[in-house]
């Protein structure tokens, strides 16, 4: 069975039979069982015959333990459990039972240790990346005089560029599926798939991190919530030598599939409009920023607190609350942390004045004065959103002053759900008047974003124009 095909059947919430080796047990493979529940726990069910007495002691002494890698075989499949924790053991009989509770599972290979353990490249498949890019496997109905047109062999790769250590690439692959009589039914099948590789090979927890960054870039550009199921990966520790037509040979690198305790599997997905995005491939490609996910990839420490900010928490980009109006006044003052002074005034001038202003108070209350002029000089949150509109005054045909009381209404609820400061709770909003302000908040933080990633003025009027 392919391990792709063991990752969907437990996301059935099927349980698959297999045998284990626990570290406490090294020459006797245990039968047991892998599932997978609908709160994305994975848990690993063993059983081992022990006399009644070993299973009472085991029962009445449980404690929790912890084993770092459990190696096992699922229906003819190498498979390599990690960061296991005993969580229940039961005994009948001379029946022992224990669960675990499983942090990552890669199919495919066994690991006997993740120390020098690296990884090649990481890959995800995601239709919605067809629909991103428009880029399907057949051609455009209305390039071919008689419609239709198939590729029967062969993939369409779309470069996402390079930057640091990584480089990115869209491939859309497809195939011909027959019914058991051929006649009666051809139809055929894509998938898109996002290849990440690493020049210098990482560990598979480094390759990992880049996901959550993966998901929320594209949910962003796409306005859709995009849940990485699980992903699968390639490294020189698992690959096979095979010989060629010439006498010589060639690695190939046997693909393995990686679950890891937080990854959730999305709703089916049924299709999306570009319009209904906020970039799309095509975008990128004409502002020559194609490598953007790959920069976001290369600085995971300059985004990954940013990006998480720009998607609502829930993963619905229909759905509103307190917390996201939040997030998208919080990645405001992110966006312009990163891009804009961060001094009201310069520090030689707070430095005259601040000493100015402790020089005139009583010798007893300068200290706890001197405490509080400590951040006196940083940008308040109004002075940051009317920032940013003066900077894209122009290209949202607007002015700070024509946005003033939207400013104050941020401020004033911000600080009431932050702060629960009464005295501005008759001016904060609610209602559908929170929904417009998250509306306006979000829509300058994008534009914000796409500075961030490269655009220009001239691209970002094209951008809104069309």
């Amino acid at each position: 069975m392919s391990s792709d095909s063991i990752v969907e059947r437990l996301y059935r919430a099927e349980e698959i039979r297999g045998t284990w080796q626990l570290p406490d047990a090294h020459d006797t493979s245990l039968p047991g069982m892998l599932s997978l529940d609908r709160n994305g726990q994975m848990k690993l069910t063993v059983d081992r015959q022990v006399s009644f007495i070993e299973g009472m002691q085991s029962v009445l002494s449980f404690e929790r333990k912890s084993i770092p890698i459990i190696l096992g075989v699922l229906e003819g499949s190498f498979c390599t459990l990690q960061g296991l924790t005993l969580i229940e053991t039961t005994s009948f009989g001379s029946l022992l039972t224990e669960v675990f509770f499983v942090s990552a599972a890669i199919f495919g290979v066994h690991i006997d240790s993740f120390t020098e353990f690296k990884v090649r490249n990481i890959t995800v498949s995601l239709p919605i990346l067809m629909d991103w890019s428009k880029t399907s496997w057949c051609s455009d109905l209305n390039s071919h005089p008689k419609g239709l047109t198939l590729q029967p062999f062969g993939s369409r790769e779309l470069p996402l560029g390079k930057a640091g250590n990584i480089t990115g690439e869209i491939c859309v692959r497809g195939g011909f599926s027959f019914d058991v009589i051929p006649s009666r039914s051809l139809s055929m099948q894509q998938g898109s798939f996002l290849t990440i590789s690493f020049s210098e090979h990482v560990s598979l927890e480094d390759a990992r991190k880049t996901l959550p960054l993966i998901g929320e870039f594209l949910s962003l550009m796409t306005l859709s919530a995009i849940q990485i199921p699980f992903f699968s990966c390639t490294s020189e520790e698992a690959k096979d030598m095979l010989p060629t037509g010439d006498g010589q040979e060639k690695p190939y690198y046997r693909p393995m599939m990686v679950w890891y305790y937080g990854m959730t599997e999305g709703a089916p997905y049924s299709g999306l409009s570009c319009d209904d995005m906020l970039l799309t491939y095509v975008d990128l490609k004409e502002a020559n920023l194609v490598d953007a996910l790959v920069r976001i990839l290369a600085q995971p420490e300059e985004y990954d607190l940013l990006l998480p900010l720009l998607v609502p928490e829930t993963g619905s980009f229909h759905s509103y609350s307190k917390w996201r109006f939040l997030d998208a006044a919080q990645s405001l003052e992110y966006l312009h942390r990163r891009t804009s002074s961060n001094d009201v005034l310069s520090p030689e001038e707070f430095l005259v004045k601040r000493s100015r202003i402790l020089a005139a108070v009583a010798e007893e209350d300068r200290s706890w004065l001197t405490e509080r002029l400590q951040r006196s000089n940083e940008p308040s949150l109004l002075y940051r959103i009317s920032s940013i509109i003066d900077t894209n005054a122009e290209l949202l045909q607007t002015t700070v002053d024509q946005q003033s009381s939207f400013v104050k209404s941020v401020r004033d609820t911000r600080n009431v759900l932050i702060h629960l400061d009464s005295r501005r709770r008759n001016d904060a909003v609610n209602g559908l008047e929170l929904i417009n302000a998250t509306d306006k908040l979000e829509a300058l933080a994008r534009i914000s974003f796409l500075r961030e990633i490269g655009f220009d003025e001239q691209g970002l009027e094209k951008l809104f124009s069309t």
